[in-house]
């Protein structure tokens, strides 16, 4: 591997992630936070590919988290990202790897659009009808993105909208309005563990991995998990004045809600909201007593006529309980400015694989310096380094991409390692990584700092 970038914070390296071992010593991470490639060509990149099938693809993945784990400390643990459609795929291999998967946690994100092919018109297509077909409204052609309008608030905006047709044929006709995709809004990261020497208790003690970092990760200021009916499903146990420190009188600590498995950005947000309303943390409803629908659990409610409010006064619409984070073009570019703009899209010409299917995901336009494809939010990425990574601890990033893992965790005061096999990814994440140290040097040595 070639080292290029290497600091007493942060290290990046040019090379296959299959050969950190070479690199970095045995035990010597405290927690992995990468984002692998989904195995679907997304926008005909070499570097997606399916390896030439399922088996294939996963024997691949398998391989590189097996010498992942080799330098995770025992009991670390690791979030890896997938694309819904394939994240069995990358679940299978990070368990074959020899990792425990523990959970899934669930980014929704509205600024997804569809990549489908319209079978009205593949249909005219066929028939050699399509210029037959009628404009109802002038655009750009299929390719191209959509407009705000067409999928969603606030997205694509400044782009030029789609071209609508009308079937030509009567077989288009029959299937007018069908397409073969669905609006991606969701990823997976999966939340996996290297197993644990002995019980948690004695493996964090030994190594400082094990555990997740739930108070430091919990959502909002409310004032949860104490006692009454009202306390929270994962909050267990009675407020107790005395042990935190407290006399009757003092109010309770704003602790925020237990981190959950489903994350929000803005758009995703604002959908669930409008279908919530405005609510407001408290008491459940009043019960009216038992009745056969409430006893049928060993009479578990019965004479329950109430319960006590024990969640604060905290109003909002449904998202104020889940993490909401959303990349903008500026996070995108600081740090890059130096570097030469590029289309993301111009290696898509008309007709390959990347520019046509439904599965290789949509064609992005407008020209930016970062110009990877698939840039995570910088928020939202602090969050997962901080919920596995304990105080002080090394994140590797497997795949580096653009840099936002690295940023990430420099900012929550984490130590950095990443690798990225292409040239121009990891000069954006270089640029990044040195803007997010302050530093506009390349300190390169011989020695890897993070090596045990």
């Amino acid at each position: 591997m070639q080292g290029k970038l290497i600091t007493d914070r942060a290290a990046l390296f040019l090379g296959d992630a299959a050969h950190v071992g070479q690199v970095l010593g045995p035990n010597s991470i405290d927690a992995i936070v990468t984002d692998p490639p989904a195995g679907i060509g997304f926008m005909g990149r070499e570097w997606d590919e399916d390896k030439g099938g399922r088996d294939e693809w996963i024997a691949w993945l398998s391989d590189v988290m097996r010498n992942a784990m080799h330098v995770l400390k025992p009991g670390g643990h690791a979030l890896i990202w997938a694309l819904p459609r394939t994240s069995h795929w990358t679940t299978t291999a990070v368990e074959n790897a020899g990792f425990e998967i523990r959970d899934i946690v669930m980014h929704l994100f509205g600024t997804g659009f569809p990549k489908s092919f319209d079978v009205s018109k593949a249909i005219d297509s066929s028939l050699g009808a399509t210029s037959l077909r009628q404009v109802i409204r002038p655009g750009a052609k299929s390719g191209a993105a959509p407009d705000a309008n067409t999928y969603g608030s606030g997205l694509n905006v400044g782009f030029q909208p789609r071209e609508l047709t009308l079937p030509a044929s009567e077989a288009a006709r029959a299937w007018h309005g069908w397409g073969t995709a669905l609006k991606p809004a969701a990823e997976h990261w999966i939340l996996a563990r290297k197993p644990l020497e002995g019980t948690v208790a004695a493996n964090v003690q030994t190594w400082g991995t094990g555990g997740l970092n739930i108070d430091a990760c919990r959502i909002g200021e409310d004032v949860v998990g104490w006692g009454g009916g009202g306390r929270g499903a994962g909050d267990s146990g009675t407020w107790n004045a005395d042990a935190c420190g407290l006399r009757g009188g003092d109010a309770r600590p704003a602790v925020g809600r237990w981190p959950a498995n489903v994350t929000l950005d803005e758009h995703s947000a604002e959908l669930l909201d409008a279908q919530s309303g405005v609510l407001t943390s408290g008491a459940n409803p009043a019960r009216r007593g038992p009745t056969k629908a409430r006893s049928t659990y060993k009479d578990t409610f019965a004479g329950q006529a109430s319960c006590t409010p024990a969640r604060g006064e905290n109003t909002g619409g449904a998202s104020r309980f889940f993490y909401v984070a959303k990349p903008s073009k500026a996070e995108r570019n600081t740090g890059c400015e130096h570097l030469p703009t590029r289309i993301t899209n111009t290696e898509l010409p008309p007709g390959t694989k990347g520019a046509n299917s439904p599965r290789a995901g949509a064609n992005r336009s407008g020209a930016a310096q970062n110009h990877h494809p698939t840039v995570k939010s910088i928020a939202l990425m602090r969050w997962l380094c901080r919920l596995i990574t304990p105080p002080g601890g090394a994140v590797l990033d497997l795949f580096a991409g653009s840099g936002s893992t690295g940023v990430a965790a420099l900012a929550e005061g984490f130590e950095f390692i990443g690798v990225e096999r292409d040239p121009d990814y990891a000069a954006i994440a270089c640029a990044r990584i040195r803007h997010a140290l302050g530093d506009t040097m390349n300190h390169l040595e011989e020695e890897h700092p993070f090596s045990q």
